[in-house]
């Protein structure tokens, strides 16, 4: 985790050790969320959400970091395997691969065939739009699109006092982590390594995607 040409808050650089786990190959849509409201009766989205997506394959937008947590848990009960939001660690492993990619694809800069930015007259995409920027794992707009809840809380030195082993974010803090800029962000913001912290409210460019572990290795979205 981190890099050397990163901000202070990506530093330093240090290995890490994750048990398996599974991410979801794109962003959950706004589809799959409005099963998910439907079925628990869970607080509508906000009626400007349709100006930014367009039909169901478009990601959700406009969710809290609760809201997330609570299509977690609800697909969880639903299928009976331990869906949560992905630690900040395991989101970053499955940007960067083996080899601590600068970009999902690689350190080639990024252009509108790759990544969802600013550049590229800033409308969201459906899921899955831009193959050519899949990480090394066969994944989906980890750069741009829309930044992604993590299940951590954040805090700026944190990686500088982050265990060795499965790291999931400081006990304490308001803010929580985002990862992966959106379309509304600068290339620098899309880089693999690149930390933000917000409060939990949603906004127009903020969605989340999904992650999976077996009992031996749960996480827990916490409150």
């Amino acid at each position: 985790m981190g890099s050397n040409r990163g901000d202070e808050d990506e530093r330093p650089i240090k290995t890490k050790y994750l048990d398996g786990y599974w991410i979801g190959k794109s962003e959950v849509t706004i589809g799959q969320y409005k099963k998910f409201i439907y079925e628990i009766g869970h607080r509508s989205l906000p009626e400007w959400v349709s100006k930014y997506c367009l039909n169901d394959q478009y990601p959700v937008v406009g969710v809290s970091w609760q809201d997330a947590a609570a299509f977690c848990a609800w697909l969880s009960q639903k299928t009976g395997k331990a869906f949560k939001l992905p630690t900040e660690a395991q989101w970053e492993k499955a940007a960067r691969g083996i080899d601590g990619r600068y970009y999902p694809w690689g350190k080639d800069a990024p252009n509108c065939s790759r990544a969802n930015f600013k550049k590229c007259k800033e409308k969201l995409k459906p899921v899955g739009s831009l193959p050519f920027g899949k990480s090394p794992y066969g994944i989906f707009d980890l750069s741009g699109n829309v930044w992604e809840w993590c299940n951590d809380r954040y805090r700026s030195d944190y990686y500088e006092k982050s265990p060795m082993e499965n790291p999931a974010g400081p006990a304490k803090g308001t803010y929580r982590v985002l990862r992966g800029g959106s379309f509304t962000t600068k290339s620098r913001d899309i880089r693999s390594t690149n930390r933000n912290g917000t409060p939990n409210s949603g906004g127009k460019n903020i969605g989340f995607r999904l992650c999976m572990v077996e009992e031996t290795g749960k996480i827990k979205n916490e409150k």
